[in-house]
């Protein structure tokens, strides 16, 4: 049976049904609406293509407490519901000194990443903020916090009295010199933030080999991803379901260990 997993973003929810390292169905909504009752999570589950799958319990984290509610409710009283937290995060050390506020999106991450990839190894998400997330056979080591895309192209807008408001489908570059004031912002945020991610990667690199230890392997995750992954960023490992995977991976270990 499987495992539904659920992420709850500050803007998105990603959910999905997981088997093993397999998401057999993955989808999201804005988080605004998860416990709307006419388009909410439970309306999308009561979908057939979900019905006629089926999961047993339920795993998931969250980085907006008041949404928690609506998971547990759709649990009900007889299925398993499973909350990965610092408190209760089965085979991930966190060897950080303030344990508590690791967002749990990033300790889901980093199971994931320990069944998926070759130790050490960083985990970049690109949501609304852009983590960069260290993971060793020490365990989860901590990492870096940086404004996401979204949060960039918002604040130039909010924060402005005359430039629009990019929106998602806009997030592309169509000039290598902006003509037009979208165009501009366009290469702006693309091109600015790929870069950052660039610098960090390189920061990181460079942090562990003053540490003398080996370099680490890098995965992306998160929906802002695609968006800049030509952008001098080939080689990186995009996981779009690293977060569901860990999330089923957690519940696991919780169940079993």
């Amino acid at each position: 049976m499987h495992t539904l997993c659920i992420d709850i973003g500050n803007t998105h929810t990603q959910y999905g049904l997981v088997s093993g390292q397999t998401v057999v169905l993955q989808e999201q909504l804005p988080t605004e609406y998860l416990d709307d009752p006419e388009v909410g999570l439970g309306i999308k589950l009561s979908a057939s293509r979900w019905q006629a799958v089926g999961w047993s319990a339920i795993s998931f984290c969250s980085v907006v407490p008041k949404a928690k509610e609506a998971i547990r409710a759709i649990a009900g009283q007889s299925m398993p519901c499973f909350e990965l937290s610092a408190r209760d995060c089965p085979g991930l050390k966190i060897a950080v000194s303030h344990p508590e506020e690791v967002g749990q999106d990033r300790l889901a991450n980093a199971i994931g990443v320990q069944i998926l990839q070759t130790l050490p190894s960083v985990v970049i998400d690109t949501g609304t903020a852009v983590t960069f997330d260290l993971v060793t056979d020490r365990g989860y080591e901590g990492g870096i916090i940086a404004p996401g895309l979204e949060l960039m192209t918002r604040y130039l807008h909010e924060q402005t009295a005359q430039l629009p408001l990019l929106k998602e489908e806009e997030y592309q570059i169509t000039q290598p010199i902006g003509q037009t004031t979208r165009q501009a912002m366009q290469l702006g945020c693309l091109v600015g933030f790929s870069g950052m991610i660039q610098a960090f990667i390189e920061w990181m690199v460079d942090a562990l080999k003053k540490q003398g230890r080996p370099a680490p392997s890098f995965i992306a995750t998160g929906g802002s991803w695609p968006h800049i992954a030509d952008l001098r960023l080939q080689s990186i490992t995009y996981c779009p379901s690293l977060t569901l995977v860990g999330l089923a991976e957690a519940y696991r270990r919780y169940k079993e260990w």
